[in-house]
């Protein structure tokens, strides 16, 4: 089994490997980390990024390289804790006299954050979905500009896309009604009809993350559902194979959602999930934590960030709903991102942080920088609340230009068209939800 973590940027990741400050101080003391004695742990190479300039060829989520950066030590090593593992991990080493004394991490997701499904819908038509859907929903806070602001308060009906007769390009099959349907609702148990995982958001079926165009043959959730590779199973079958049912030849069509989910939790719960909403220790530790998710993310469900969330302020002491929010927004803080797809990308201002992939907002401050905003509330105090957030012309270059900018709400707050240039963060307002009738 091999699994490899991406590149990551501006990162000092102190690794399962071992690997500590101080950081190497000369090429030298980089390159001779090659060969360096760690427990189940091997470091492959070390090369010293003397310049600021990395190349990285080709990639699926980054360009071909970064300028500009600081002088570090580039350390690629491979893992095996257990027999039979292989880990890829990768360390960028700051000099130490330039370390600012903060970590960045960044890795894949469980496995890979992918679950694949047969597809009964194809690919052209989660765009046609999708089309459909941001013409019904789109204008709901007030401006038309291709984005779903708040997909809880779009009620699309698929019915109105049924083919009269014959199944046919512009119109949806029963069968794909139904399959469609049960996407949104998500996974419910057999046995006892309770929801197992929040259904997808509309808008999340069809999304395309990259630049205009090119990400079409892979939209929403084609990505993540299907494998045009070996079309007669899910491509992440192997996981349930060989991690949960230890058996190579199990039939995924066979699997059962109610007890064999009783299995998973079982087998694997313990290792996989992180969805103890109890934070206490965390808090206690004075740490700070920021959340984002986007909208329109066709990979993990948008609700189950709220959800979270939710049951994390459940747990505060306080006796009253107002209390039990500034006892958890004193350590935790949402942030639900109109329009983006996963982690990145998308029709909505995805511009905001520079601890996340293709994300390069316009200015380095706390307001249009995440990343900013959490070294400012764990190093000042200073809290964030209301960011803004960036949608240029193109994902990257120079010469891009920015299109609108939103303003991200510290959840429960969503934003709201006050009047003014639809293209300005400033025409819009974090606004309280007063109660359900507003998601209807």
């Amino acid at each position: 089994m091999r699994t490899y973590l991406p590149p990551a940027l501006a990162v000092l990741i102190t690794l399962c490997a071992g690997i500590s400050p101080p950081a190497p101080a000369s090429s030298k003391e980089c390159r001779d980390l090659v060969g360096l004695k760690l427990d189940h742990a091997t470091v492959k190479s070390a090369e010293p990024i003397e310049d600021g300039v990395l190349h990285l060829g080709e990639t699926n989520h980054t360009p071909n390289g970064y300028s500009g950066l600081p002088a570090f030590c580039r350390v690629q090593g491979l893992s095996t804790p257990v027999p039979g593992s292989e880990i890829g991990f990768e360390v960028w080493l700051p000099r130490a006299q330039n370390w600012t004394r903060r970590m960045h991490m960044v890795g894949n997701g469980a496995y890979s954050s992918r679950i694949y499904y047969a597809q009964i819908v194809p690919n052209e038509k989660l765009l046609l979905i999708s089309r459909a859907v941001v013409a019904s929903c789109d204008r709901l806070d007030g401006v038309a500009d291709g984005v779903i602001n708040d997909p809880r308060r779009c009620h699309f009906d698929l019915q109105s896309l049924r083919c009269p007769k014959e199944d046919g390009p512009s119109c949806l099959a029963p069968a794909q009604i139904e399959a469609m349907s049960r996407m949104y609702a998500g996974p419910k148990d057999v046995r006892t009809k309770k929801s197992i995982y929040t259904g997808y958001t509309f808008g999340s079926e069809g999304v395309v993350a990259g630049e205009e165009g090119e990400s079409d043959a892979l939209p929403g959730w084609s990505a993540y559902w299907s494998n045009p590779k070996r079309p007669t199973e899910p491509q992440r079958a192997d996981f349930f194979r060989y991690w949960v049912f230890d058996d190579p030849h199990w039939d995924w069509w066979k699997f059962n959602w109610g007890s064999d989910i009783d299995v998973i939790d079982h087998k694997i719960g313990t290792v996989f999930n992180a969805a103890s909403p109890n934070l206490r220790e965390f808090e206690s530790h004075h740490g700070k934590m920021i959340m984002f998710m986007g909208w329109q993310d066709p990979v993990g469900a948008a609700d189950e960030a709220i959800n979270y969330y939710d049951a994390v302020e459940a747990t505060a002491s306080g006796t009253s709903q107002a209390q039990r929010l500034k006892q958890t927004q004193d350590f935790l803080r949402l942030y639900m991102v109109p329009g983006m797809a996963h982690c990145a990308g998308g029709p909505g201002a995805t511009h905001f942080s520079t601890a996340t992939r293709d994300s390069e907002p316009p200015v380095s401050d706390a307001q249009n920088d995440m990343a900013i905003a959490l070294e400012e509330w764990v190093e000042h105090g200073v809290a964030p609340h209301r960011l803004i957030a960036t949608k240029f012309d193109k994902e990257h270059g120079s010469d891009r230009h920015i299109v609108f900018q939103r303003p991200l709400c510290v959840y429960p707050q969503v934003a709201r068209y006050q009047g003014g240039p639809t293209n300005s963060a400033s025409s819009f307002a974090c606004v309280e939800i007063q109660n359900a009738l507003e998601l209807r």
